[in-house]
């Protein structure tokens, strides 16, 4: 039976895409029954691309799918030598430290570049604490004497402290500061007078001594004379008014 009368038996037929462009063409096929599609053999021959089709047979290189450079199919690293996710392809080398002076936000992978402040400091030199506005840090302040006629004066101080000076005549070695018969007496504090012991005018207090002010018993002749107290002896008391009339007129 032959019923397309195209000289081939109807049980030797085989029905099937006769269109070899079709992506279902059976070269065994010696009948087409209208089975041809042109879509599914259509794809990515690219093996390098992410989604090629090694089953495609019709070029299509336009719908080919490319990763990321640096990156696979999957967007994963290709090269990934800290394991940080970031590629070493795109790593930005910098100090990642939020504290540093020179923290960079952008940074991937920590360089050892980290710069920080000096203790006490912000990262432009200024003090964090400077309770007196001097622009010397609190913990840098060096208190003490600031006066340079002081006996403790400090060069190095820069808070003032305690001051200490000597007594008025005196230096700072508790040397008189003017002493022209350099006895250790100052010149302020010299009594100049009678040093002789046997004098009626001694005194024990006189640092400075001019005998030619000393006054002997034989000057007058008689130990009454310098009774000025009227109570038969002389004594300190009568060396105290005869002092008292040094430098009087006589009359």
């Amino acid at each position: 039976q032959d019923e397309d009368e195209d000289g081939i038996c109807d049980d030797d037929e085989v029905i099937g895409c006769t269109n070899p462009e079709a992506c279902n063409f059976n070269p065994d096929a010696l009948e087409d029954d209208g089975s041809c599609e042109f879509i599914s053999c259509i794809g990515c021959m690219d093996s390098s691309a992410c989604n090629f089709n090694p089953d495609a047979t019709i070029e299509f290189n336009e719908c080919c799918i490319y990763p990321t450079i640096g990156y696979d199919c999957d967007g994963n690293c290709i090269n990934d030598a800290d394991g940080d996710d970031v590629c070493d392809a795109f790593e930005i080398p910098g100090c990642t430290n939020p504290t540093a002076c020179n923290y960079n936000p952008e940074a991937t992978d920590e360089n050892g570049s980290c710069d920080f402040p000096q203790a006490g400091y912000d990262c432009d030199g200024n003090c964090l604490v400077d309770s007196d506005g001097d622009e010397i840090c609190d913990q840098d302040e060096v208190v003490g004497c600031q006066d340079s006629e002081a006996c403790n004066f400090d060069d190095s101080a820069t808070d003032a402290g305690y001051c200490d000076y000597p007594e008025i005549g005196y230096d700072c070695d508790g040397n008189c500061i003017n002493d022209a018969d350099d006895d250790g007496v100052c010149d302020e504090d010299e009594i100049v007078g009678c040093d002789d012991s046997t004098a009626l005018n001694y005194h024990p207090a006189i640092t400075d001594a001019d005998n030619s002010l000393c006054v002997y018993e034989d000057d007058y002749g008689s130990i009454e004379c310098f009774d000025f107290t009227g109570d038969n002896h002389v004594g300190t008391a009568d060396l105290l008014v005869f002092l008292q009339q040094i430098g009087t007129n006589c009359d």
